[in-house]
């Protein structure tokens, strides 16, 4: 790697990897096709924004139906402000990310743009009110949290960690407590979602940052919606101290190198990722180094088409060990989760934790992607089941495109089919054909919420 201005450089790859600065910290942009994932996460940011303004549009007129000065017109109009100052916060917290300069445009190599999709179920506010948790509640969930894992490393006979990676770490306060508490040589936190990272580097460094909380139950009026200032208990020298750093990038294309990590941490990660756990778990044991530890946390819940893949702790801790791990400790601890103050809402979770450590090398994982490869190389036949697995709808493309799906036809042959029937230039017929698969794929994908470190 080479730094040049704001960007660094890979020399083997050739790829520029922007350096943000939020607040002058620098944080590195590692995703594995940088200009791609800026690009999905304007769009994603715009979805945000299109929601945001639509419900503004039904909060205000909702108070053209109300009488002035009553209690329906306080709350209305709390909400309608709450969701205002939220956009405002949100846009001014992605600014890094220099959004203005990405243009959208479909004929712009969306093969490449396909092969590093990031996870259809994993959207920019999906873990919102985990900025609150870990920066303005101070309901001692976050302690109760790291007091685990720190009893797990101190079981395994970790006082104070090499290179400690937390991998999913969202708003960052697990990592900060960490940090704080064992002194490990470096921290590094990995998170793709950028509001999530950038606003917790913010918080870190020490700048007042406000955010607006809407709880689904509040308790009363006055907590509809507040205003919270998200606030460290004690600042950290981001900007002048390497051993916490922060990198927006994908837990399922690392960019760390193989045998260089002494502890990785992850947190409520294992079952909503996209990668199947078994290939996962080789990608961890990679970048361990020799009697590496991994200590997992987190509420056991793997969702996804294929009963295969949803794991029992069980079979967690039996994957875990064949691939490359001995089990040191693993057990079960309730705890509060997610309970706001402002809400009615609130409960407890039953966290399964491990950690393991490397006793040997694993079979290497391959390189992970959300999408399968046959709409990455359109030259490639579509799996029969592919077909049977997408419910068909009634829209006559789809059914035309499904029903043609064989086993032997690729996306490009089926655009062949598509253009001859319907009049369509090749290059159009190719596009809708991929689109359909993309956007039935991802209609399979499961919606998580409230399930994040």
């Amino acid at each position: 790697m080479a730094t040049s201005g704001d960007v660094l450089d890979c020399l083997h790859c050739g790829t520029s990897f922007p350096l943000l600065n939020v607040d002058g910290v620098t944080v590195p942009w590692l995703m594995p096709d940088p200009e791609s994932a800026r690009y999905e996460w304007k769009a994603r940011l715009n979805g945000f924004l299109e929601r945001n303004h639509a419900e503004q549009t039904r909060l205000l007129g909702a108070l053209r139906k109300v009488a002035r000065g009553s209690l329906a017109e306080k709350r209305l109009a709390r909400l309608a402000d709450a969701l205002a100052a939220q956009r405002t916060a949100v846009v001014e917290r992605l600014a890094p990310l220099g959004f203005d300069d990405v243009e959208f445009n479909d004929e712009t190599d969306p093969g490449r743009r396909l092969a590093n999709k990031l996870p259809a179920n994993q959207g920019l506010s999906s873990y919102y009110d985990n900025l609150f948790r870990d920066w303005a509640w101070d309901n001692g969930e976050n302690e109760t949290l790291a007091g685990i894992v720190r009893d797990l490393l101190r079981t395994a006979g970790c006082k104070r960690p090499g290179r400690m990676a937390t991998l999913g770490a969202g708003a960052c306060r697990l990592p900060y407590d960490l940090h704080r508490a064992m002194h490990p040589a470096q921290s590094i936190v990995v998170d793709f979602n950028p509001l999530l990272l950038l606003t917790a580097v913010a918080v870190m460094a020490g700048r007042e940052t406000y955010l607006h909380e809407i709880p689904v139950a509040p308790r009363g009026i006055d907590e509809v919606a507040h205003e919270q200032l998200l606030r460290a208990p004690a600042p950290l020298p981001l900007a002048d101290d390497d051993s916490f750093l922060a990198v927006l990038g994908d837990v399922t294309n690392l960019p760390f190198a193989d045998a260089t990590i002494d502890v990785v941490v992850t947190p409520w990660l294992i079952d909503i990722i996209s990668e199947e756990f078994s290939s996962f778990a080789r990608r961890i044991n990679a970048h361990l180094a020799p009697d590496g530890l991994w200590v997992n946390t987190g509420s056991l819940a793997f969702f996804g088409a294929d009963p295969l893949h949803t794991y029992s702790a069980e079979e967690v801790l039996d994957i875990v060990e064949s691939n490359g791990f001995e089990i040191v400790s693993a057990r079960r601890d309730t705890v509060p989760y997610l309970c706001s103050p402002l809400s009615a809402h609130g409960r407890q979770e039953e966290l399964f934790s491990f950690v393991a450590r490397k006793c040997r090398d694993a079979a290497p994982a391959d390189r992970h992607r959300v999408l399968p490869n046959w709409l990455i190389d359109l030259s490639q036949p579509i799996p029969a089941d592919a077909a049977r697995a997408i419910e068909s709808s009634r829209h006559l493309l789809l059914a035309q495109v499904l029903g043609a799906t064989d086993g032997k036809r690729s996306v490009e042959a089926l655009g062949a089919l598509l253009a001859e029937h319907h009049g369509l230039a090749p290059a159009e017929a190719i596009h809708a054909v991929r689109r359909i698969f993309v956007e039935q794929l991802e209609l399979r994908a499961p919606a998580r919420s409230g399930a994040a470190p």
